[in-house]
């Protein structure tokens, strides 16, 4: 998670292909994000604006704020997106940028066995295809950067229950506990 103290990121990745992503830049880029944990009981929901980070070349990225978001003014929003691809992904997940879009129908199962299974980290390629592969997979890996405006947390496990509720306005989180 990256974050100017108070403006918390929460960053995954995505296809750029998926539909999702035009969901997200299309018709409405608010979000919910919802964890619920059976032992303790408690539950999150997490409220705000989506953003992709797609390769710099691709028709999205201009639209990325990136300066508004980053964490300082020498931060390279670009290099996070690499090292993300680079240093938090496996082979396999790598590999999965260079199938068809994610999705889309296939005749049967068999169809995948055409794919490749793992992709070299960047700079470790072998051959020519894998390098192919690599420039592929890069070109379809995109960061999913949200910035939250409101957090609820629901205790169920105490009595009486409780709810409580964080929403951003301008750089202040303000605390309200509300009925849960």
């Amino acid at each position: 998670m990256l974050a100017k103290p108070w403006l918390p990121l929460m960053i995954t990745t995505t296809d750029v292909r998926t539909p999702k992503v035009k969901q997200v830049t299309g018709s409405s880029d608010k979000v919910e994000l919802s964890w619920w944990f059976s032992d303790p009981m408690v539950q999150f929901r997490i409220t705000g604006v989506a953003h992709i980070l797609p390769t710099p070349s691709h028709p999205l990225a201009s639209s990325f704020p990136a300066s508004r978001l980053a964490p300082s003014p020498d931060f390279s929003w670009e290099d996070e997106r690499f090292k993300t691809y680079k240093t938090k992904m496996g082979g396999a997940l790598r590999a999965s940028f260079c199938r068809p879009v994610p999705g889309t129908p296939i005749d049967d199962y068999d169809v995948g066995k055409e794919w490749p299974e793992k992709i070299p980290v960047p700079g470790e390629e072998r051959t020519d295809e894998e390098r192919e592969q690599t420039k592929l997979a890069l070109s379809n890996f995109a960061l999913l950067v949200i910035e939250p405006n409101a957090v609820e947390y629901l205790e169920l496990k105490v009595v009486p229950n409780r709810r409580t509720k964080w929403t951003l306005e301008g750089e202040e989180w303000k605390k309200t506990i509300i009925v849960p």
